[in-house]
């Protein structure tokens, strides 16, 4: 029974995988339908789905990542804590800069607000055809 459901969850995987693949290369939801043997609607969920797993990926590695670089400026920072006790000017300046930096890495600055002022352009870009949303526009 497991042997089953592991062979399903591949194949549906794989399924998912050719739908990405397939909207990657520009084709419509409509096409990857037809050459799946799915609706256009199936199709979209499909890579979605594909979508939101790359996601999770791409989240889970970039996690990863900070806490390794948060790990480094630690480091860095244990390295040099005699000399700022000491009052090494310089030392107290690395330290600001690793600081910074860990501040931005952890994203713990308030953000920077920018006033806009004049017109701003609005582009309309209508979809390819053939390519409607895969709830039909509504």
């Amino acid at each position: 029974m497991a042997k089953k459901a592991a062979s399903k969850n591949l194949k549906a995987a794989e399924r998912r995988a050719e739908a990405f693949r397939l909207r990657k290369q520009g084709r419509s939801y409509s096409a990857i339908g037809s050459a799946l043997g799915c609706s256009k609607q199936y199709a979209h969920r499909m890579v979605q789905k594909e979508l939101s797993a790359i996601e999770r990926l791409t989240e889970t590695r970039a996690a990863s990542l900070r806490a390794l670089e948060s790990e480094r400026l630690d480091r860095a920072q244990e390295s040099i804590w005699t000399e700022i006790e000491a009052g090494n000017l310089g030392a107290v300046s690395t330290f600001l800069r690793i600081s910074e930096r860990r501040s931005k890495l952890l994203g713990l600055d308030a953000p920077t607000s920018i006033q806009h002022t004049g017109p701003v352009p609005i582009t309309f870009i209508e979809p390819p055809p053939g390519d409607d949303p895969p709830d039909g526009g509504d």
